[in-house]
């Protein structure tokens, strides 16, 4: 009977862990992010590391992007969608769905699921533009907020009253080598090696 109790208990604690995984969601309050825009400027210790913001209408891709976090591998646009109705773009564009509300001054980015695959490696920065506003464009290091790749993403009052996001993306390094795979390779060439040397 105690050892029914028990497995009933493991299984609601891993029942409530995963429903509340699924519930999870990752807030992005533009309001919480403070800046000067003489010059561009935030006195804010997380400015430069966790988010930069920026002036200027020119869209910022990936190279752009990568110059600005200091990113120094491979980088690639991951996902990327438009405030209107065209589709999502980028390596990973059906693997998450965005829904833009209040006059497109917030967003909503979600995984799409299962089996779709979810970016859940690092470093992964979000861009968000208007291009008519100061700051013209925020970006956010997803990695230091701790995003999981699955976890929704819930961006509001980005440029209220004045403005609107024109778009948003996920940047950062495509799919990584997962270790199993050097594994592999390095024993295959182990073997080559050694094949030669008998010879």
């Amino acid at each position: 009977m105690k050892k029914k109790i028990g497995v009933l208990l493991a299984a609601a604690l891993v029942f409530s862990f995963a429903a509340g995984q699924a519930n999870a969601s990752l807030v992005i309050n533009a309001h919480s992010y403070a800046w000067s825009d003489t010059p561009l400027y935030s006195s804010d210790p997380s400015y430069g590391t966790t988010w930069w913001a920026g002036t200027g209408t020119a869209n910022l891709n990936a190279d752009a992007i990568k110059a600005i976090v200091g990113y120094t591998g491979v980088f690639s646009e991951l996902y990327k969608k438009d405030a209107n109705t065209s589709p999502a773009t980028g390596l990973y564009q059906t693997s998450y769905t965005t829904t833009f509300s209040n006059d497109n001054e917030s967003a909503e980015i979600k995984w799409a699921g299962a089996p779709q695959p979810a970016i859940t490696w690092g470093p992964i920065y979000l861009f968000v533009k208007d291009g008519n506003h100061i700051p013209s464009w925020y970006l956010f290091n997803l990695t230091s907020l701790h995003w999981d790749g699955k976890e929704t993403i819930n961006l509001i009052n980005f440029w209220t009253e004045k403005g609107e996001i024109s778009h948003l993306g996920l940047y950062g390094p495509p799919v990584p080598v997962p270790p199993t795979a050097w594994l592999l390779v390095s024993g295959l060439l182990g073997l080559v090696a050694l094949r030669r040397f008998k010879r």
